[in-house]
């Protein structure tokens, strides 16, 4: 949008365009009204995700319009070119080619996606996406079959989290969409826990968290090993990814019990794993469950513990670049929240050294410059300048 506007600026001008008042908002979302009048009066400048959510949601809007980010719409935006993709997840008729590709062709191709999705590298996956469903996808159509299937479930798992990322989450429903049928037809039972993450990420993002919650509940109860102690790493990787999902979606629904008895179960699971293990669509071992714990209490309001937790959480040289990253914001975020701007202009800068281009999609980060910047002038805070034009943000 990049119209300057505060989210309470937003919420208030959506509200009078669909004729609601306050009360009315509030009786909608399930917020209180006290909530909506201060951030419309910029006496609150932000909140949690959970509340914005709920008020997007009924305001029929994306977070992301809240929030500021650039959307995959937006001409300025590095994630802009999706046609190739729309085309790739919506092909006219049945597909043709003049020479099938082998199963090792679309299989390297994957890997080389993964990597870049693990590097955070939108731009780039974005371009080789394309011709990795459409192998994928011709491969299954000409020789069908269990191998063939789970190829074409990680081309769109791939294309749905990309698509997420990029705050285009009605072409992100399509690809999940496609994932679910190559799920089925795959039959295993890690094909079908990936797709169960990753409707629940789409279902968090709409603000449909019950919905999220029972999903994901659901698919880590299935993929729960009958013997704990002889479950190969694999079984116990995606055990433990879909109870990580399942801690931040209890964050985001407000319930702190259900966040520690999940962190606890999936933190005897990281345990048991050892060294952090890296499986396409997650990660799992004691590194990233202890990121988890400090998001969850990020999400759960609580800024103070987030950063005691964050300097507890072990250090490790085999966590993708993203799932570094996204840690990083939630500790820039919790900086921010307890007034320690300059840390968390710093730690923002480092994510942009270790993933250049990808601070403008988080519509979080857009949010803490721009309110660091409205606390203080620029040049009081270092590095302040530079985050700003970093995430595009007008002057």
């Amino acid at each position: 949008m990049g119209d300057g506007l505060t989210i309470g600026e937003r919420v208030a001008k959506l509200r009078r365009q669909r004729h609601l008042t306050q009360a009315e908002l509030a009786e909608r979302s399930g917020v209180s009204v006290d909530l909506i009048r201060k951030l419309e009066q910029n006496q609150r400048r932000s909140t949690r995700i959970g509340s914005l959510q709920a008020i997007a949601g009924a305001l029929d809007v994306q977070v992301s319009a809240l929030l500021d980010g650039p959307t995959a719409n937006d001409a300025s935006n590095a994630g802009a070119g999706i046609s190739e993709l729309r085309r790739a997840l919506t092909p006219a008729g049945r597909s043709h080619i003049a020479e099938l590709p082998t199963e090792t062709e679309v299989r390297l191709s994957a890997d080389e996606a993964w990597r870049l999705h693990q590097c955070g590298d939108y731009v780039l996956l974005a371009r080789v996406l394309p011709d990795l469903i459409d192998g994928a996808r011709i491969r299954a159509q000409e020789e069908p079959g269990d191998s063939a299937y789970r190829l074409l479930a990680e081309a769109y798992q791939l294309a749905a989290m990309l698509l997420l990322g990029i705050r285009s989450e009605d072409l992100a429903c399509v690809a999940a969409d496609r994932l679910q049928v190559a799920a089925d037809n795959a039959g295993d039972s890690a094909t079908t826990a990936r797709a169960a993450d990753t409707w629940a990420w789409i279902y968090s993002r709409q603000g449909r968290l019950d919905d999220a919650q029972g999903i994901t509940l659901k698919a880590a109860d299935k993929a729960e090993p009958a013997r704990f102690g002889s479950a190969s790493p694999e079984d116990l990787s995606v055990w433990c990814g879909l109870l990580q999902r399942g801690v931040m979606v209890a964050s985001r629904k407000d319930d702190a019990d259900m966040v520690d008895d999940l962190i606890s179960l999936a933190g005897a699971v990281g345990r048991r794993i050892g060294d952090d293990r890296i499986d396409q669509w997650t990660v799992s071992g004691p590194t990233n469950v202890a990121m988890h714990a400090v998001r969850s209490a990020v999400e759960l309001g609580d800024p103070r513990k987030a950063l005691r937790l964050a300097d507890d959480v072990p250090p490790s040289a085999s966590l993708p670049t993203a799932w570094c990253t996204r840690h990083l914001l939630d500790v820039a975020h919790a900086q921010y929240a307890v007034k320690r701007d300059e840390e968390a202009a710093s730690t923002l800068l480092r994510i942009d050294r270790r993933a250049p281009g990808w601070l403008p999609y988080q519509g979080v980060a857009r949010e803490i410059v721009t309110e660091m910047r409205r606390r203080e002038p620029p040049s009081r805070i270092r590095g302040l300048r530079q985050l700003v034009e970093a995430i595009g943000i007008d002057e």
